[in-house]
């Protein structure tokens, strides 16, 4: 939801309304909710398929902000898996 220059779109999930943007900083995606709750979400991706050991890379910045956080619910570690196999997408 970011276009070319890194600015958001507000969208509305489950009742709330957010504002996504990219800072540059040690996560990819920054959510402020309209509350001031702010989510860090750092994003993986893997060619594995969906296992009990996936392999991917946290450097010492990333470990860095996930320690900064107190409240766990404000960071998101999403994984995306087989990004180069199946293009069918299945929420």
């Amino acid at each position: 939801m970011l276009d070319n220059t890194g600015q958001g779109q507000d969208f509305e999930y489950n009742g709330k309304n957010y504002k996504i943007h990219s800072d540059g900083s040690h996560y990819d995606i920054l959510v402020e909710t309209f509350d001031d709750q702010k989510i860090y979400v750092e994003v993986k991706s893997t060619r594995n398929v969906f296992t009990n050991k996936v392999p991917f890379y946290l450097s010492q910045k990333q470990i860095e902000k996930m320690k900064q956080i107190e409240d766990s619910s404000e960071y998101v570690l999403a994984i995306v898996f087989d990004v180069m196999g199946n293009q069918n997408i299945s929420l």
